[in-house]
Parts: structure tokens; sequence; C-alpha cells
């Protein structure tokens, strides 16, 4: 079961918290769908700089394998550090529809409330 770790949500510092992902992640562009396809998926903990404290801190991360990016063969990852799309994608993991089907994301930043669209294909 995908349970959460714990609540980072914005009443926590969790929502609007940029991460530069490392190479080899899937970066979402602000409003443009990128329609992905997983495998496999894990927790991290991710050590980030809150950009309002500036202090370093410790997040849980959702890790997701991508095997296909916009319909191209991938060997790739896709970090979810919003614990708004860590509770979408949840449901999803724990029934195993996330990972027999094509899932389009999209990113809507808007600051502290920040959303996502999900939609599976």
């Amino acid at each position: 079961m995908c349970k959460m770790p714990y609540d980072n949500s914005s009443e926590n510092g969790g929502e609007g918290i940029m991460v530069t992902p490392t190479p080899n992640y899937v970066v979402l562009e602000p409003q443009k769908t990128k329609r992905l396809r997983f495998d496999r998926w894990s927790w991290e903990d991710r050590q980030i700089v809150d950009p309002q404290s500036r202090l370093n801190k410790t997040v849980k991360v959702m890790v997701l394998h991508v095997t296909e990016v916009d319909g191209q063969p991938a060997d790739t990852l896709f970090s979810a550090l919003s614990y708004k799309l860590q509770q979408t994608l949840a449901p999803l993991i724990d029934t195993g529809v996330l990972f027999t089907r094509r899932v389009d994301i999209t990113w809507y930043p808007r600051g502290h409330a920040t959303e996502y669209s999900v939609a599976l294909v």
C-alpha cells in the first residue's frame, strides 16, 4: 500500500518548494502535459533548501521509474515532491492502475497553490 510518509502540505511548507531535479529526471514545464508510463516506484528522502526559511530540510519524495515519455521509450525517473501530487498518485499505485496505463500529468504553478492535473489515458 502507498502509505503517505507524513503531511508536507502547504501548512507545513510542502507546497511551492522548488527542487532542481538531477539529470535523468522527467521535468514538467508549466501548463504542458507530459504523457508518462511507469513500472515501479519508491520513497526517497531528499535534502532541499526551503525557499522561505532558507534552511535545509529533509522531505519524502515519491520517485517513479518511467518507461515511456510522450510515446517514446525511456529509462528515466519522475519525482513527486508535492504532497498534493503524491495524494493523487497514491490510489493509482495502490490499485496497480498506475503501472498498466499511460498517465497525463500537467503542472500549473501558482506559488504555494500549485496544482497538478493527472489523467489516465
